[in-house]
């Protein structure tokens, strides 16, 4: 996929989805179970949205709730996951979690395309 960009906003909008429709059309062929990092935020929601029209056979959204820190984007997470009709699975993170998987967790961010991210694999796994 190679964006074309003219700098109108509505082509910029089209070229947008375009470009997620054919990353996760490409997906579709290699997975067929896909998670979506679901923050609550407008980003985590639309990339949620654009997967559930590619029709994964099984596709979660997966929120981090850390335990000793809120996270005001909880309920609208849980209400973006209502509305896609999806499974939508809570992994509860402790600072010990993330004291124990730190070299983990800056390795995924280096290499983020070849590599699930680990609230993703413990929400998977849950």
């Amino acid at each position: 996929y190679e964006p074309r960009i003219n700098g109108s906003l509505n082509a910029a909008i089209e070229e947008t989805n375009a470009g997620l429709a054919s990353y996760f059309l490409r997906l579709r062929k290699r997975f067929n179970r896909v998670a979506i990092l679901l923050s609550g935020g407008v980003d985590s929601s639309l990339l949620l949205a654009k997967a559930k029209e590619a029709n994964f056979d099984q596709l979660y959204a997966v929120t981090a709730e850390f335990v000793s820190h809120q996270n005001p984007e909880l309920s609208r997470a849980r209400e973006v996951a209502k509305i896609l009709n999806l499974e939508h699975r809570i992994v509860k993170i402790t600072d010990e979690m993330i004291k124990d998987c730190l070299t983990d967790l800056a390795f995924a961010f280096e290499c983020p395309p070849s590599y699930f991210n680990v609230v993703a694999r413990e929400g998977l796994n849950s």
